[in-house]
């Protein structure tokens, strides 16, 4: 360094030297102190990252593929619990979620199975539209009321298939339900279309139950018919009954010979109306239950002959043969005497009534594992097979005019129907159109002998 005077010239100059081997080395020393430090910094900090990542994002990461994996569905999981801090509660949290959501699931897709093993088994048919109109289910009895193997219709090519009436529409509002009947082959099917709704209160389709009422409908039927054909039995000898009456008022009544034709004619009338009121409070005590069987052990052959020997004279006047081959042993059968005997006088009589002169008409017994069998067969005129299935229908005649002209009622097969049943047995009919009828009473083996019948 030189050294100056006052005025700016140099003097001296100062020279100094310093040995810096022991200086670089203390720096040396230091650099290689902090690398060291720097190398052990970033050791420590990968620990540290190592240790954070185990305690934090680890388990944030196990979280975020767990919950991606519910999404998913994957239910059945169950994340590793590690610390107790609020990862570690986030993480129990999360399992528990995912075993109650399990249990949910597993609950909803058992009730879901249930609903559609009740609905696949239900006698009613269930359709369900959604508020596009699409077709969402349907049950296997819808297919069959609806006469179809596979229905992929929408609700208005439902509704215009099947002809319903056109009030019926998807967006029903607040309307509960709304029924129509419609017909379907020879069925009759009842619609009930029930709007159901969302969360949001807003209609989200509706659901229809189908019911088959043809039975319903035929018993409607037959009453309606029941109540006519009362009222049309009734009204025939009321007004003939009438007419005389007011005939014999008139002055007829001075005419003796006049008066006990008009009087005989009002007599018969009046009897008629009194069978047919028997007849239909008869029906109506085995309607109500009200019939007390008086029972009692009744030998068949003999019972049988006996009806013989009342109707034969009735056969012989229309030079008919009737007759009655024995069973080879006798049976005792328990019943009540007069209610069974009136039921075979009923075949007995309307075979004698339907048969041309010189028919044949034949009384036999039979039996089967379960039944003992009495059959009356005749070689009439026969029944029409449409005919057959309503004989013993309330008022169903086959010939209407010619059953009237004869005196019935159209009640007497009803009548031995009832009986039958009341006795646990049965009463049937075969027959062949222009070739005769058998009829045939079945009577339960319990409680009754064996016996040795024609086996049929």
């Amino acid at each position: 360094m030189p050294v100056k005077d006052a005025d700016g010239n140099i003097n001296y100059i100062i020279f100094t030297r310093l040995d810096a081997t022991d200086m670089k080395n203390s720096l040396r020393q230091t650099t290689k102190t902090i690398i060291i430090a720097v190398m052990l910094a970033l050791l420590l900090a990968a620990i540290m990252g190592f240790v954070f990542s185990q305690t934090l994002t680890r388990p944030i990461l196990e979280l975020t593929k767990g919950a991606k994996n519910l999404a998913e569905g994957s239910l059945n999981q169950k994340i590793k619990v590690r610390s107790d801090d609020e990862i570690g509660q986030l993480t129990a949290s999360f399992n528990n979620m995912a075993a109650k959501l399990e249990k949910n699931i597993a609950d909803m897709s058992k009730e879901k199975n249930k609903l559609e093993i009740i609905l696949h088994n239900m006698t009613d048919g269930v359709l369900s539209f959604d508020k596009e109109g699409e077709l969402i289910h349907v049950n296997s009895a819808s297919m069959d009321m609806l006469e179809v193997n596979e229905l992929h219709l929408t609700f208005s090519q439902f509704i215009k298939k099947f002809d319903i009436n056109s009030g019926v529409y998807l967006d029903m509002g607040p309307e509960i339900s709304q029924k129509v009947n419609f017909p379907v082959g020879n069925r009759f099917i009842n619609a009930s279309f029930s709007p159901y709704s969302s969360e949001t209160e807003k209609i989200a389709g509706v659901v229809v139950v189908l019911q088959d009422i043809t039975e319903q409908k035929k018993l409607d039927d037959m009453r309606k018919e029941f109540v006519a054909n009362v009222s049309h039995e009734l009204r025939t000898p009321l007004t003939t009954v009438k007419s005389y009456t007011e005939t014999l008022l008139e002055g007829a009544l001075e005419d003796t010979e006049i008066a006990k034709e008009f009087l005989g004619i009002v007599n018969s009338e009046a009897d008629r109306m009194a069978f047919l009121v028997r007849d239909l409070l008869q029906l109506s005590r085995f309607d109500s239950k009200q019939v007390q069987l008086d029972i009692t052990e009744i030998p068949l052959n003999a019972f049988l002959e006996e009806t013989v020997r009342q109707n034969k004279i009735h056969a012989e006047t229309k030079e008919q043969n009737l007759y009655y081959v024995p069973a080879k042993k006798d049976v005792i059968l328990y019943g009540d005497r007069d209610r069974i005997s009136q039921v075979i006088n009923n075949i007995v009589t309307n075979a004698i009534k339907y048969s041309l002169p010189k028919a044949e008409i034949r009384i036999f017994t039979g039996e089967d594992a379960y039944y003992y069998k009495i059959m009356v067969k005749d070689t009439g005129m026969g029944i029409q097979r449409e005919d057959l299935p309503r004989i013993f229908e309330r008022f169903y005649r086959v010939d209407k005019a010619r059953s009237r002209a004869m005196g019935g009622t159209g009640l007497g097969l009803a009548i031995a129907k009832e009986i039958m049943e009341s006795h646990k047995g049965r009463l049937t009919a075969e027959s062949e159109y222009g070739k005769g009828t058998t009829m045939t009473m079945w009577f339960p083996k319990e409680q009754q002998e064996p016996w040795e019948g024609e086996i049929l």
